[in-house]
C-alpha cells in the first residue's frame, strides 16, 4: 500500500488489503473512506469485508461512492462531515488524480 499525503490529515491510496488496515490502525488512523464499488476488481474485497477489519482495529469506515463526473453535491458533503480524523481514502481515480 503506498500513502500519498494531500493534507495534513487527509491520505490517499489505490485499493487497500486486509493487510493493509492493521497497517494503518498500528500508524493511527480512524478512519478510511471507500470510494469504489463492491466487483470493481476482482482482487479487492467487498466493502462490507473492509469494514469488519476495520472495525476489529476500532476503525471506523465508510462508503461514499465518488465516480466522476457524476459527483454531487451531496458526495461532497457526506465526505466533510467525515473528515474529522486521520483518515485513509482509496480509489483507483482520486489516487490517479492526484499523482500526477
Amino acid at each position: 500500500m503506498h500513502l500519498q499525503q494531500i493534507d495534513p490529515d487527509i491520505f490517499i491510496s489505490a485499493k487497500i488489503s486486509i493487510e493493509d488496515i492493521k497497517t494503518l490502525a498500528q500508524t493511527g488512523f480512524k478512519t478510511i473512506i471507500c470510494n469504489h464499488p463492491d466487483h470493481e476488481d476482482p482482487h479487492q474485497p467487498d466493502f462490507s469485508i473492509i469494514k469488519v477489519a476495520a472495525y476489529e482495529y476500532d476503525i471506523k469506515a465508510d462508503n461514499i461512492l465518488i465516480v466522476p463526473p457524476t459527483i454531487k453535491q451531496s458526495d461532497i458533503e457526506a465526505m466533510k462531515t467525515i473528515i474529522k480524523q486521520p483518515l485513509s481514502s482509496f480509489s483507483p481515480i482520486a489516487t490517479t488524480e492526484h499523482a500526477q
